[in-house]
Order: C-alpha cells, then sequence, then structure tokens
C-alpha cells in the first residue's frame, strides 16, 4: 500500500513537471518531444513483446497522451500518426512492410486507434485552452483588484485632502462672524444678530461634517479591532 502510494505521488510529480515545463503550442520543441516519445514508445514495445505478440498500440497510447499534454492538439495528432504507420509496419503480418495485406490487415485496428488518438488530443487541447482562459482571466481580475485598490487609496486621499483644505476657508468663515458679532454687535438689529449667529452655526455643523469625511476617508488605512459584541437571547 504504502509502495502504491509513493509510485503515484512519483507519477503525479512528473506529470505536474511535465506541465508547468511544456513548451508552448506550436513550438518545433513540441514536436521535437512528441518524435522522441513515439520513438521510445516503439522501443519499449519492441522490449516487452515479440512482434507477433498483438499489443501493437500498448505503448502508444500513453505516448499520444503525454505529447497532448506537453504540446496541445497537433503533436498529438502527429504522434497518433505516426503510431498507426508503425504499428502496420512493425507489427503487422507480413512484418516489416507496408503491403497491401498489412494495410488491409490492421484498416480497422488503424482507424480506431485514429479516432481515439483525435478524441484524446482534442479532450487534452479542450482542457488546455480552458486553463489558459481561466488563468487569463484570473490575472484579470488581480489586475481589476489592485486597480480598484488604488483608485479607493487615490479617492481617500483626494476626499482628505480636500476635506483639510476646506477646514481653513470655513473657520476663517467661523471667526469673522464671530468678530463681527463682538465688535459690530451694539450697530446690529435683532436680525443681524440672528443671520450672524446662523453663519455661525452653519459653520459648525459644516466643520463637523467635514471632520466626519476625513475620519471616514482614513477607515482604508486604519486597522479593524474586532471586539466580542453580545447577541440577544
Amino acid at each position: 500500500m504504502i509502495i502504491n502510494d509513493r509510485i503515484q505521488t512519483f507519477i503525479h510529480n512528473i506529470s505536474q513537471r511535465i506541465v508547468q515545463s511544456r513548451p508552448e503550442r506550436g513550438a518545433a520543441s513540441a514536436y521535437l518531444i512528441a518524435i522522441a516519445l513515439i520513438a521510445v514508445a516503439l522501443l519499449i514495445r519492441l522490449a516487452i513483446a515479440p512482434i507477433n505478440a498483438g499489443l501493437q498500440y500498448v505503448t502508444f497510447f500513453p505516448a499520444v497522451t503525454l505529447a497532448a499534454v506537453i504540446g496541445g492538439f497537433r503533436p498529438g495528432l502527429l504522434v497518433t500518426i505516426i503510431g498507426l504507420l508503425l504499428a502496420t509496419y512493425f507489427f503487422t503480418p507480413p512484418y516489416y512492410s507496408f503491403s497491401i495485406d498489412a494495410l488491409q490487415a490492421s484498416f480497422w485496428s488503424n482507424i480506431v486507434f485514429l479516432v481515439d488518438g483525435i478524441i484524446v488530443s482534442a479532450s487534452i487541447e479542450g482542457m488546455h485552452r480552458y486553463r489558459a482562459k481561466y488563468a487569463a482571466e484570473l490575472d484579470e481580475a488581480k489586475n481589476q483588484a489592485v486597480r480598484v485598490e488604488m483608485l479607493n487609496k487615490s479617492l481617500d486621499e483626494f476626499t482628505y485632502i480636500a476635506a483639510h483644505d476646506l477646514k481653513e476657508p470655513l473657520r476663517g468663515i467661523h471667526n469673522y462672524a464671530s468678530f463681527l458679532k463682538e465688535d459690530y454687535a451694539p450697530q446690529l438689529d435683532e436680525n443681524g444678530r440672528q443671520y450672524i449667529g446662523s453663519i455661525q452655526r452653519l459653520a459648525e455643523r459644516l466643520s463637523i461634517l467635514i471632520d466626519s469625511l476625513m475620519a471616514y476617508s482614513r477607515l482604508g488605512s486604519t486597522e479593524l479591532i474586532n471586539v466580542p459584541v453580545m447577541s440577544m437571547p
């Protein structure tokens, strides 16, 4: 059981490294790797059993799968075509020939292998494209999140600066209203004193609103503190 787990872990790690280091689709290296895979598959097949033992595709299917995983649909299709040619030449009587008899004897088995290879390669190519699309969408979402964070930071900075700059003229309006009330109170009638009082009250209310706006702009850079809250029974 432990040995099987180790083998599965080893195979998983190898496949992950292959996927992560695979060349770009369409690159010449992908086709070279595909040709190398089918060559290794042929050597393994010749080593494990005689040519007349059948099982002509037993090592070619993994080669097709690996070629598609590494390079995509076209390298997988290339290995499929080379595999059916090798299966016809080496493992179909009369052996070591592309005679009419060999082609007729291997026709249906080659068709099945070709269809299977196309399906496997197309399926893996679809997974590649889905993975690439998902990665692109994930990168775009991360970029959007970064842009939103930068915009929020800029908005907070602008709000703080604007609120801070509004405080000074507002303070001046309140002070001049106070000076006018103190120095010219005897010359003002009741309505004039009420107007000055209204100016002072409105200036104070606006000052409170500006302070609240400045406090709100600092919320994005303030560490939140979690406190326990008593729930109602």
